[in-house]
């Protein structure tokens, strides 16, 4: 015996299989989260070897409150910065896995001290006269740095409280490429469980938690290029218009300021598929003014 389902009801299944597999996948995002969260107060200060450097640009932007310049001035960490270094012991640490964090680590005794010491450079700027630039100013984009200067503007003058801010930023990035990677999933015709079990492979993968949790510019590109690839999708399956054309632009741009290499290898990628979406389009003016916007973020 065979047992027909209405016509009208196959919308309502398809909507709550909709529901439940965004909901699953909001609830792996969350246990990300608080996972990452975890390592990003359990693991000390600059214990990434890159940590020091990242969050000094990033501390730099938000201490300065605008961009900043190779020619700024001299290449050399903020003062603040070499202060916490200094007082979590980076040097005895770093690359030496049997060394332990100071006794008074991450007490209230620990962090007063930092802000007692820090205190007589309250007022200083990377743009007054004799300070120093971030060395990373020269070497890398600023697109990561000057998100993650957002995140310290409202601690700029506690530069512990600004190193947290900044990781707790990192995992909201790696967190938001892990949602939009569950749309990708979707979009590629992966089936929902599937789907899912790839998104908790990574987002419990523990080099996912650890990286996405101290302060680097890679999680600014990893969701960068997430949502690109999700455009990218959506306009070859058929979204072709001006929102569509200007979002692809404007992450273009956002990408080659974050990762130049990503930039080209990734832009290149979605180039050809966008492209042959727009070339589509009935109206001779809607292809030239997508052409237009398309050269301008490969330019």
């Amino acid at each position: 015996m065979s047992i027909t389902v209405p016509t009208g009801v196959l919308p309502y299944f398809s909507a709550v299989g909709r529901a439940w597999y965004s909901a699953c996948a909001v609830i792996l995002t969350l246990c990300f989260v608080a996972l990452a969260c975890i390592w990003a107060n359990l693991v000390p200060a600059f214990q990434s070897p890159d940590e020091p450097a990242h969050f000094d640009y990033a501390y730099s932007l938000a201490t300065a409150s605008t961009l900043l310049r190779a020619a700024d001035g001299p290449a050399g960490f903020d003062p603040r910065v070499r202060i916490l270094m200094r007082d979590a012991d980076l040097n005895r640490m770093t690359f030496h896995a049997n060394e332990r964090v100071p006794k008074s680590y991450g007490t209230d005794a620990f962090f007063e001290r930092v802000r007692r010491e820090t205190s007589a450079f309250r007022s200083y700027s990377p743009l007054q006269a004799g300070a120093v630039r971030s060395p990373l100013t020269s070497v890398y984009a600023f697109v990561p740095y000057a998100l993650y200067a957002v995140a310290a503007y409202p601690f700029r003058h506690d530069v512990a409280a600004s190193l947290s801010a900044c990781r707790f930023a990192s995992i909201a990035f790696t967190g938001f490429a892990i949602l939009i990677w569950s749309r990708i999933l979707r979009r590629l015709h992966v089936q929902k469980i599937h789907a899912l079990a790839l998104l908790a492979i990574v987002a419990f993968f523990p080099l996912t938690s650890f990286i996405g949790s101290y302060v680097q510019p890679d999680g600014v590109a990893f969701l960068i290029v997430s949502a690109l690839l999700l455009v990218t999708l959506r306009i070859r399956d058929g979204h072709v218009d001006t929102r569509h054309a200007f979002a692809y632009a404007v992450l273009v741009a956002a990408l080659y300021g974050t990762k130049l290499q990503f930039a080209v290898a990734v832009g290149l990628a979605t180039i050809v598929p966008v492209a042959i979406a727009y070339t589509r389009l009935a109206s001779v003016r809607q292809r030239a003014f997508a052409a237009t916007i398309l050269l301008l973020s490969v330019a």
